[in-house]
């Protein structure tokens, strides 16, 4: 039996099983969200020109998330060739890549790492059936992180080979699929952070820190990381790209925040049950196991005697367990470090991926550790306990699963339903209501279903006669004022959830709501005379609605000028290649409306 599960093709096929078990009956998914829009741009577009597009700019050109992906955008696109809108093919693929990522995981800890065993089994299964990957491996938009995840594994894996033989060839397979990873996912920029690490938590349990053999292998990362950032600001204008918010965050250093939101995604990752709000007692308690393993494993590899003797039994199994517990620690706090350490929803597991590698590592050092204080007739029950993990896991997965799939079929029925108005004559549409994701009782998000693209979601591949449709903000109906007094641009409609459908947005008798006076400049922006506390410019565009403050200064005769985002009007533009809508609006300082201005075109057209 040993020599059987020591075998690749043995492991290969536990794994295989399991991700099928649980992911097989969500394979019929349809397309979501963001899946349409790429998917559109991607189909709609000439390979060789979109690989240059990407190769010089942001993805898809939109410039106001800067993100530069132009390998992972590449073997999309040829997937697109191969699979068109057949959703399985996709997901299909995704799959068997999410397979070869667990194998490579197997294949990392089962090296150097951890020295293979059963530790090697239980970080694989960890990785490959942790309940947040349905948002990497089930929803198509999430290319980026899936194929970013194989070049880095395959890096980090050349890397090990590479410190073991000290061959050249390893060393250039490190170096060139850590290229391919920047291109996939800007979230690879730590993985020389992870290699080095683990060699200096080597060095120190062996004694043999020797900078002159280190320097030369950490050189051509640090290179190619500033190339990476050179080239990046070329194309971007950004050298970090990403969501504007993660930005934010990271300007606004909050350590009580910074340090509970780690302790609450220690305690999501580790029991990724969103049923309940994290309870304090939770938080205190993985408190004190991190500190308390942390400082085991700190004075472990201080203490010189534990590297004397034989490298066989406690000797050799304590010190490793404690490089295990400090690394898993390490990768977990570097990869969450692109993300700001944001919340943890199964909606956004995209950026939880590569961290389920570093519970595994902290779980298998767990498990050494405890196993080296039982007796040899009980340790048997420590691998009894991982198995528990990974079923348990297993269960929470399915259930993750089974809503991707039910926001698959909610988005089918959202687009047959908008299909419907252009054969009753509508050629141009408001909506407003549409659900953005698959929400549980306490409202935490777990499935994007039209978060955008449901402007693509009309228009060809997915739909033989196209539907303009603009997204509105999810306004009371009097704070659509301005969208539903233009018939002439199109009807607008508001979706009941509790019926599924798409109802005319009337507002009956008018609104008391009061009126902006607004107007056009001559060169294109966009002018108003206060009316309120606060004001804000709502602008509505094909992919989906954003709201801009406008600061209260004013010019000597009583005007505002309002700073057109031409980021978002251009790259509306690039996406839709129509008008880009908006208006300004009053609130007072409760919030509350007070006014609002008539509707502008603020792009892509001529002003009304």
């Amino acid at each position: 039996m040993k020599r059987l599960a020591r075998h690749p093709a043995f492991f290969i096929a536990v794994l295989g099983t399991s991700c099928l078990l649980g992911y097989g009956w969500a394979l019929g998914r349809y397309f979501v969200s963001e899946d349409f829009l790429i998917l559109r741009q991607l189909t709609n577009s000439g390979l060789w020109p979109t690989v240059w597009e990407h190769a010089t700019g942001p993805l898809l050109g939109v410039s106001f998330i800067t993100f530069y992906r132009p390998v992972a955008a590449f073997l999309l696109h040829l997937e697109v060739l191969v699979w068109g809108t057949a959703p399985a093919g996709y997901l299909a693929t995704h799959l068997v890549i999410h397979l070869l990522n667990a194998v490579l995981v197997q294949r990392l800890v089962a090296g150097r790492w951890a020295g293979g065993g059963v530790a090697a089994w239980v970080a694989a299964l960890v990785f490959a059936l942790h309940p947040l990957h349905p948002n990497t491996v089930l929803f198509v938009a999430s290319f980026a992180t899936l194929f970013g995840a194989s070049f880095a594994l395959i890096s980090l894996l050349a890397y090990e080979r590479h410190r073991s033989t000290s061959g050249g060839p390893a060393l250039i397979a490190s170096l060139a699929s850590f290229v391919l990873a920047l291109g996939c996912y800007e979230q690879a920029v730590i993985l020389p952070l992870l290699a080095w690490a683990h060699e200096l938590l080597e060095a120190w349990r062996r004694r043999s820190l020797r900078w002159r053999a280190v320097l030369p292998r950490v050189l051509p990362f640090a290179g190619i990381l500033g190339l990476y950032f050179v080239v990046r600001r070329a194309a971007l204008g950004d050298v970090i790209g990403g969501y504007t918010s993660l930005h934010q965050r990271f300007l606004k250093v909050d350590l009580a925040e910074l340090a509970r939101n780690l302790l609450a995604g220690f305690v999501r990752l580790a029991h990724p049950d969103f049923s309940a709000p994290v309870a304090p007692w939770a938080l205190a308690a993985t408190s004190v196991i991190l500190l308390a393993g942390t400082t085991w494993s700190l004075v472990v590899l201080g203490h010189r005697s534990s590297n004397r003797g034989s490298e066989a039994g406690d000797s050799r199994t304590m010190p490793q367990a404690a490089v295990l517990w400090i690394f898993g620690l390490f990768w977990i706090v570097a990869t969450q470090a692109p993300f700001a350490f944001g919340g943890v929803v199964p909606a956004t597991g995209r950026y939880f991926y590569l961290t389920a590698i570093g519970l595994g590592l902290m779980i298998t050092a767990g498990g050494r550790v405890l196993a080296s204080f039982l007796r040899p007739s009980t340790a048997a029950a420590v691998p009894v306990l991982g198995v528990v993990l990974v079923l348990y896991y297993l269960v929470l997965l399915r259930q993750f699963a089974g809503i991707y799939l039910e926001a698959g079929d909610l988005a089918s029925g959202i687009q047959k339903r908008l299909g419907a108005l252009r054969e009753t004559g509508h050629e141009q549409v408001f909506v407003v209501g549409q659900p953005q994701f698959v929400e549980n009782r306490r409202g935490v998000r777990i499935a994007q279903v039209f978060h955008w693209g449901l402007a693509d979601a009309l228009e060809p591949p997915f739909a033989e006669s196209p539907l303009v449709v603009y997204i509105l903000p999810r306004f009371s109906d009097a704070a659509l004022l301005p969208a539903v007094e233009r018939p002439d641009l199109g009807a607008a409609f508001r979706y009941r959830p509790e019926a599924g459908t798409f109802e005319p947005l009337g507002l009956g008798a008018r609104p008391e709501v009061a009126r902006i006076e607004s107007r056009r400049t001559a060169a294109g922006g966009l002018r108003f005379l206060p009316s309120a506390a606060r004001h804000r410019l709502v602008v509505v565009a094909r992919a989906n609605t954003s709201l801009h403050r406008i600061a209260s200064s004013s010019s000597a005769d009583g005007w505002i000028d309002v700073p057109v985002p031409n980021r978002v009007v251009e790259s509306m533009v690039r996406l839709y290649g129509s008008e880009t809508y908006g208006w300004v609006e009053g609130r007072s300082e409760d919030g509350q409306l007070q006014a609002v201005s008539q509707l502008h075109v603020l792009g892509g057209g001529s002003a009304p």
